[in-house]
């Protein structure tokens, strides 16, 4: 099903032109951002505007269809970052040094 471009603006507007994901702005990539399906149609995410986010390609293609994935270093199955559900600050931070450490 292709999205309209009503449902694409709307996207966009409410992430304020960056990935939901990882907030890069889309003026910082040369790709344009895509409209992802939180919960992929793979696995019945409906096309429902509240589902949807803006994405930059890279997370995309990172997340693809996967709602979960294995804690490499706990080890259970945990569920992905969702950004309807979950608070940004909560799964993620920013480093603001470079560990020069390898």
């Amino acid at each position: 099903m292709k999205l309209s471009n009503d449902v694409r603006e709307t996207v966009q507007r409410r992430a304020q032109g960056a990935c939901e994901y990882c907030r890069l702005p889309q003026e910082a990539s040369i790709v344009p951002h895509q409209v992802d399906h939180i919960i992929g149609r793979q696995r019945r995410g409906p096309d429902d505007v509240a589902t949807l986010c803006l994405c930059c390609i890279h997370c995309n293609l990172k997340k693809g269809p996967d709602i979960a994935s294995i804690d490499p270093k706990t080890g259970p199955l945990v569920a992905l970052y969702h950004p309807r559900r979950h608070a940004w600050r909560e799964h993620f931070t920013v480093a603001t040094e470079v560990d020069p450490s390898p």
